[in-house]
């Protein structure tokens, strides 16, 4: 995605810019001695919603710890469309067998993309 911002649907600092669409984030932590099977999951999760949202996968590298937490970004789509983007990815989620390479609860996230005009020069720290 090119610039904008990320800002959780219904934070007030969403005001009243025009909004961009919203996106299904998806985070939860796994083994990093699987990850070869969890990208494998996650690029199925990937191609079941992509007749509805496009999506990014990723991780953290998480070096010094013995997890390493993944994420898939859905989206953006129009607000309408949102509860059943929630829907299918959570539903693609479990069919790709993802709850058995987690550990913990997945984390379901919405953010709202604000549609800013290109970010200026970055301040300097003080």
């Amino acid at each position: 995605m090119s610039a904008g911002s990320s800002v959780r649907a219904g934070d007030p600092r969403a005001g009243d810019a025009p909004a961009r669409g919203v996106s299904a984030m998806l985070w939860f932590r796994a083994d990093p001695t699987r990850d070869d099977e969890v990208l494998a999951a996650l690029r199925q999760v990937a191609r079941s919603i992509a007749g509805f949202a496009s999506a990014r996968i990723g991780h953290r590298s998480d070096e010094d710890r013995p997890y390493r937490t993944w994420m898939i970004d859905a989206g953006p789509v129009d607000a309408s469309r949102l509860d059943s983007l929630m829907w299918r990815l959570q539903k693609a989620f479990n069919a790709a067998g993802l709850p058995a390479l987690s550990r913990g609860e997945p984390q379901f996230e919405r953010f709202v993309w604000i549609d800013d005009e290109a970010p200026g020069p970055a301040s300097p720290c003080a």
